[in-house]
């Protein structure tokens, strides 16, 4: 029979060993993450260096924006962005 004064102790316990294991889950996620942001980074670097050799001309500051904003509609469409409605 558990000793009473024991039972918060082991309560303790097993509550911080399930928070251990969580926290190793989630390392390992984020070092999966990691390894695909850094094969994505590489991957941009080779495109960006193709146009610094004259593969194309570079994409000017208001495209670039232009399509960064997109990008962040398309991946958050929360977002409200105002739109011009022609008529």
């Amino acid at each position: 029979m558990p000793e009473p004064h024991l039972q918060p102790l082991e309560e303790r316990i097993t509550w911080l060993q399930r928070h251990v294991v969580e926290q190793d889950k989630a390392m390992l996620e984020l070092g999966d993450e990691l390894a695909r942001l850094r094969e994505e980074m590489k991957a941009m670097r080779e495109r960006l260096s193709g146009l610094d050799e004259g593969a194309g001309p570079k994409p000017s500051r208001r495209t670039s924006a232009a399509l960064l904003k997109r990008r962040a509609e398309i991946q958050n469409p929360k977002l409200e962005t105002k739109r011009k409605i022609r008529i």
